[in-house]
């Protein structure tokens, strides 16, 4: 890969590495933990996972190329942007942002990553990890908009949902990080 193309695979490193450091730190001595701390605990892993989706499909967007990649459908470029389309009152085109579910989304950033490279697609949803990454992702939503003070409790049986939704974010990276190197690695 030439080194104009490493550009966004090296922002993803760099970034995903800081957050995922932010959030190792954050996560030590989880019991010793005050509700504000806990609560800084589940923002900062959920930066680290908004990251890591939105470099994704920014990385994937990047090695596409309809000449020499065409890896990607319309219908994906489109997800891949955020984009959808439709028409004003006049009958003229315009583009819209479409919000996608977040965990279809970023189980599609991965996908999207993995086809850009030509590797196999590296999320795996079976298993405690996954359904962690489910519960923190209520957990997040929950502190993140409470409708009472009950809401922004967050105990220590909650916070494992986390440490299981980091092991499978960090699998899943580590996965596609190992099979694009394989890939891009020069064959003896």
């Amino acid at each position: 890969m030439p080194d104009q193309e490493l550009g966004p695979f090296k922002e993803f490193i760099e970034l995903t590495e800081l957050l995922a450091a932010d959030f190792d730190e954050a996560a030590t001595n989880l019991k010793s933990k005050t509700q504000c701390e806990r609560r800084a605990l589940v923002r900062t892993f959920f930066a680290y996972v908004e990251a890591a989706r939105f470099l994704l499909k920014k990385l994937a967007l990047h090695l596409y190329d309809p000449k020499v990649n065409p890896c990607f459908s319309n219908a994906e470029l489109a997800l891949l942007r955020e984009e959808s389309y439709d028409l004003d009152r006049k009958g003229f085109p315009i583009t819209r942002t479409k919000f996608l579910p977040f965990e279809t989304d970023l189980r599609f950033a991965f996908r999207a990553a993995a086809k850009a490279f030509g590797v196999d697609d590296p999320v795996d949803v079976s298993g405690k990890n996954w359904e962690g990454f489910k519960v923190a992702r209520s957990l997040r939503d929950r502190i993140t908009h409470p409708n009472n003070v009950k809401d922004c409790d967050v105990n220590i049986n909650s916070l494992f949902s986390i440490v299981y939704a980091s092991h499978w974010l960090n699998k899943t990276i580590t996965k596609l990080a190992r099979d694009v190197n394989r890939k891009l690695s020069p064959k003896d």
